[in-house]
């Protein structure tokens, strides 16, 4: 019995994580990435090192970082990209149907059938990223630059369908992400070197749980 009201208690989160990323998806999405972003610095604090170093020599401290700094701050533009790439949020995407029959690589796709797009396997494909299991913004950039036709992922999805939010929540990211490393640093909240991603929390958007971490001001 104890068994079963497991289940049943996971069944339950599951939806309201679902009803949840359904009704706001710009806001449960753009905080799930920043929150897998800062684990990945525990994970990784030499990442962390970059970034800071690249927000005091384009930004400095004298102002919050905008819009206008994104293009000449690639690192920390790429540490977002490829914390998308690497936790894909929507895993399979938004589910479509085709309207009418079509033919897709050889499959025959009738009409009114729901078709959803494996993006995790995009996303972690060797032939494409060569070391996928790896965080490496570094990938996405060349001559110093973010390079787009560099980045093949597809977080937002593709085509006349694609994330309505995609600009909102790219600039968000941006805004938000570089004005809290601007002003301070992270760490683990015991002290010890996390060894490992937690487990996520499944809904149509992949989530983390609640942890703690200690953010101090930048001296």
């Amino acid at each position: 019995m104890k068994r079963i009201s497991g289940f049943l208690v996971n069944l339950v989160d599951q939806l309201a994580l679902t009803c949840a990323d359904y009704t706001l998806p710009a806001a449960s999405a753009v905080e799930a990435v920043l929150a897998i972003l800062v684990e990945r610095l525990l994970l990784q604090p030499e990442i962390q090192d970059h970034i800071h170093e690249e927000i005091d020599r384009v930004v400095g401290r004298g102002r919050l970082p905008n819009l206008d700094d994104r293009k000449d701050m690639p690192y920390t533009e790429a540490c977002i990209r490829e914390t998308m790439r690497l936790d894909t949020l929507v895993p399979l995407g938004v589910a479509h149907r085709a309207v009418v029959d079509t033919k897709f690589h050889g499959y025959d796709i009738p009409e009114d059938t729901m078709v959803t797009a494996n993006y995790m396997l995009l996303h972690h494909s060797k032939e494409i990223w060569g070391d996928p299991e790896v965080f490496r913004p570094e990938r996405f950039i060349k001559n110093g630059k973010v390079d787009a036709a560099l980045d093949k992922s597809l977080p937002f999805g593709a085509g006349r369908r694609l994330c309505a939010g995609e600009t909102y929540a790219r600039q968000c990211m941006f805004q938000v992400f570089s004005g809290f490393m601007q002003a301070f640093r992270v760490f683990t909240a015991d002290g010890k070197p996390l060894k490992e991603p937690v487990k996520r929390l499944q809904g149509i958007i992949n989530t983390v749980p609640d942890y703690w971490v200690r953010v101090t001001p930048r001296s």
